[in-house]
């Protein structure tokens, strides 16, 4: 007995000793297709008509050829037009499935843009929920168009408001808002041409502006200092995303210039306010932009891996891995281009290209080999030991 229980401590030790960890992989899931074609070297700009977003309880809301959805593991893709949403924009989604962008309204307002004048229908920020319906945000005083960008898990919205008395509009017109139920839309402006990207659940918002001076700057406003993040050397920097954590990721221009195309070259990006900006690595230099981080500071972005492709990527303890090699199953997919987002639990969105057409997709993390390996061996050791105990309990 002695000798039994010895050999099964031991090897269960063995079992217990560090093992070298394998890469996450993933399951992919097909969100629908775009209208465009993939064209060899592009991704679709990431606009309010094009943009996906997952929150963390698994909800991704986005638009396709077919329309705007809503899709999670349980219920599949739904239309979110036969839910009763008012139609427009989606460009987040909460925790608690409050969804925001903005809508047309059916009016319009005729704008002089000095060498014209055009009557532009009038889009208002909204709120939306299955339960509650619509909110409608409105807009500031006299200006005529507003939208949502973001909301976070209290149900704060941050996003743009715009104005044009008269010409020349910019910049003097263009102002950032947040709104809340109980307070209503409240205006700042972050100097020169400046838009707001994001809010966490700290409250902490950031962006990108326009200096009077010319180029771009990323920026983070937390509840009493404001921050501005700086360049890899160049001239402009892009901000993405914000975690808990204060960390923000986006690109930035390196002062270096592509030696084949000649047009400056950008590399993704990640900044603290307790450090200063810093560069991830590419799958090759100069050709990469980080997208969104999540609160494990997990990023995920797109890399060229050539002069006409590009390639889905996460970044993960200073490492960056291309998704495209960690899917089970990318048999039907041509590639995955571009990832856009990535919630708490590890699902990933994205668009990447089936049959030279892009399309939507989310990843969702599968257990590891070596997990279950060792709960697989675990077990059988278990059972192995209870039955010998078994069998001796018979013979006596």
């Amino acid at each position: 007995m002695g000798n039994m229980s010895s050999r099964l401590i031991a090897m269960l030790i063995v079992l217990g000793a560090p093992i070298p960890a394998l890469a996450q992989r993933y399951a992919v899931t097909d969100l629908g297709a775009f209208v465009s074609p993939h064209t060899p070297g592009s991704v679709p700009s990431r606009t309010e008509f094009t943009s996906l977003a997952i929150n963390n309880v698994g909800q991704v809301v986005g638009h396709n050829r077919d329309g705007t959805f809503i899709w999670d593991a349980e219920r599949g893709q739904r239309d979110l037009s036969s839910l009763g949403w008012p139609g427009g924009s989606v460009v987040d989604i909460n925790d608690s499935g409050q969804v925001v962008g903005a809508f047309a309204t059916g009016e319009t307002v005729s704008v002089d843009f000095g060498s014209f004048v055009s009557d532009m229908p009038i889009r208002h920020a909204y709120v939306w929920d299955e339960q509650n319906g619509l909110r409608d945000i409105g807009v500031r005083g006299e200006s005529w168009t507003s939208s949502a960008v973001d909301i976070n898990n209290s149900g704060t919205v941050v996003g743009t408001d715009i104005w044009f008395p008269a010409p020349p509009m910019w910049p003097s017109h263009y102002f950032n808002f947040r709104y809340e139920s109980t307070t209503g839309m409240t205006v700042r402006s972050a100097g020169g041409i400046s838009v707001t990207s994001g809010i966490n659940d700290r409250g902490w918002t950031f962006g990108t502006r326009l200096p009077e001076a010319g180029g771009t700057s990323g920026w983070l406003s937390t509840s009493d200092e404001y921050f501005s993040i700086g360049t890899l050397g160049g001239n402009s920097t892009a901000a993405s995303d914000l975690n808990e954590n204060g960390g923000v990721v986006g690109r930035s221009m390196t002062g270096q210039r592509d030696p084949i195309t000649g047009f400056p070259e950008w590399d993704a990006f990640v900044w603290t306010p307790e450090s200063e900006i810093a560069a991830l690595p590419g799958l090759i230099d100069g050709r990469s932009s980080a997208n969104a981080i999540n609160d494990l500071d997990q990023i995920v972005g797109r890399s060229w891996i050539s002069t006409d492709t590009i390639h889905a990527v996460l970044w993960e303890d200073g490492q960056v891995r291309d998704l495209n090699e960690l899917v089970v199953d990318l048999t039907e997919w041509d590639f995955l281009a571009t990832a856009w987002g990535i919630n708490n639990g590890g699902q990933i969105i994205g668009i990447g290209v089936i049959d030279g057409q892009f399309h939507n997709f989310v990843l969702t993390p599968v257990p590891e080999p070596s997990s279950l390996l060792l709960g697989v061996t675990a077990w059988l050791l278990i059972s192995f030991s209870r039955r010998r105990r078994y069998h001796r309990s018979e013979a006596t």
